[in-house]
């Protein structure tokens, strides 16, 4: 099973700051004049970064600061004034999420993003959304996607369905329920970013 390894280059595992200190130019700068949307998240939004660029990168460049186990916030210090940290290590999440939303928010700030898709595992509740709609906002962002949660099994799908063969109802006790809190949170906060220039996408909320 090679789909780790394959999903790799898809989900553009070099903009990723738990893995990197740095990350290239590529995951910030368009080749040219396109409009910019900046892919800001976690893992989660690693993955659908691929079939966004598929199906959109002939309209627009897709800017990406997806770093694992990172929530979105609107922070004030720079990228280069974040202290280096040993990469690929837990204790470093913490330093490697300020890095990627300093980054993020450079971007923001130079005023070359005209929207921003936004996707996190969890925790919708636990992040900022109207703090971080005006500070787009100052800054020139006409749109914002907020992508809610989509199903996920503990262990994984495929690990499920290959100790339940014999037993497919015994399938639905491996999914993660915490999800629908999420995305009732979702359902109830629809206008989370307080403005019309946000949408609220619930993959799972139909």
């Amino acid at each position: 099973y090679q789909g780790k390894t394959l999903a790799t280059s898809h989900y553009r595992q070099d903009c990723n700051f738990y893995l990197h200190n740095t990350i290239p130019a590529s995951c910030l700068s368009a080749p040219s004049q396109q409009p910019v949307t900046l892919i800001w998240g976690d893992s989660h939004a690693q993955a659908i970064s691929a079939g966004l660029r598929e199906v959109y990168s002939g309209e627009r460049f897709f800017a990406q600061v997806a770093t694992s186990s990172c929530r979105p916030e609107a922070v004030s210090i720079r990228p280069e004034d974040v202290p280096r940290y040993p990469e690929e290590m837990d204790s470093s999440k913490r330093q490697a999420c300020l890095k990627a939303n300093a980054t993020a928010m450079a971007l923001i700030r130079s005023g070359r993003v005209e929207s921003v898709v936004f996707a996190v595992k969890s925790g919708y509740s636990h992040i900022d959304w109207l703090g971080l709609s005006n500070t787009l906002r100052q800054h020139k962002v006409q749109r914002v996607f907020i992508v809610g949660p989509y199903p996920q099994w503990k262990p994984s799908l495929p690990f499920a369905f290959a100790q339940n063969m014999n037993t497919p109802d015994n399938i639905d006790s491996y999914l993660n329920t915490r999800v629908f809190d999420d995305d009732e949170y979702l359902k109830r906060n629809a206008a989370l970013a307080g403005s019309a220039m946000t949408k609220v996408l619930r993959p799972i909320g139909v």
